[in-house]
């Protein structure tokens, strides 16, 4: 991880060895990591120049765009790559994510179960790929690729805490299960060392549809006091609405029913 020195180093040998598209990729991958977008773009072009089916070059080149916000310029990136290597699966998991977060979820879908028929453990792959059978309404589907998540990485916190909230609001009764989803979300609070806001939030809403409105209210406490500024505001209100349902002893369901986009 020394990439000054790395940069310097491929650069004495390009002066010896101009024609190199290796070395440009590496001097483009080093530059990458020292977050010199252009420099770094200049050299995976050099690379490409000299070795148009240089399938890493286009990838890399699609994860600094992605890295940049430029959306279609690294969907478009991501696919070349493909084309060029079909059997590209970071490529195709990739692709996925950004497609996901533009919401075209069959699309990423599809995405997913090529990276997975190409890399059946990659655990994540089957956690972004849950998300999105959920907001499909295909929950069968959810449950096997977040139980599946799980057998592959038990440490992985954002399955426990994505499979918790699914459990405990889903408004199909052959899901929800409300007592599991209390574990599960304790599970990720543990896996997070009760850090993290979200997987905190989690927990609150479980027990809350669970039926126990202090517990609810509790953790959610524990939720706003490390929660991002931008997420105070919706987390005191929480707060409220869980101490409001224990005073008059009412259960009704108060977990919000949109999920942000799956944290991975």
């Amino acid at each position: 991880a020394r990439f000054e020195e790395a940069v310097g180093d491929f650069s004495r040998i390009l002066a010896l060895q101009p024609e190199s598209a290796e070395v440009y990729y590496r001097r483009g991958l080093a530059r990458h990591q020292l977050r010199q977008t252009e420099p770094a773009f200049s050299d995976l072009d050099e690379c490409l120049n000299r070795t148009p089916e240089f399938a890493d070059a286009v990838y890399v080149k699609g994860n600094i765009a992605a890295s940049q916000g430029n959306v279609e310029q690294a969907l478009a990136l991501y696919q070349q790559t493909v084309e060029i290597a079909p059997n590209y699966a970071a490529a195709w998991y990739n692709r996925g994510n950004l497609l996901f977060n533009e919401s075209k979820l069959e699309e990423a879908v599809e995405c997913w179960t090529k990276a997975l028929e190409l890399h059946p453990n990659l655990f994540r792959a089957y956690n972004n790929r849950a998300a999105a059978y959920v907001k499909l309404k295909r929950f069968d589907e959810a449950v096997v690729d977040y139980e599946k998540a799980l057998e592959l990485s038990p440490g992985f916190a954002r399955a426990w805490d994505n499979f918790a909230w699914l459990l405990a609001t889903s408004d199909d009764p052959a899901i929800r299960d409300t007592t599991r989803a209390v574990f599960m979300a304790k599970k990720a609070c543990e896996l997070t060392n009760e850090k993290d806001w979200a997987c905190l939030s989690t927990l609150a809403a479980a027990y809350a549809e669970a039926g126990d409105m202090e517990q609810a209210a509790n953790w959610a406490k524990k939720s706003k006091d490390v929660a991002p500024e931008d997420q105070q505001a919706e987390m005191e209100k929480l707060v409220k609405t869980y101490e409001g349902q224990r005073l008059t002893k009412r259960n009704t369901s108060t977990a919000t029913g949109n999920r942000p986009v799956q944290r991975q």
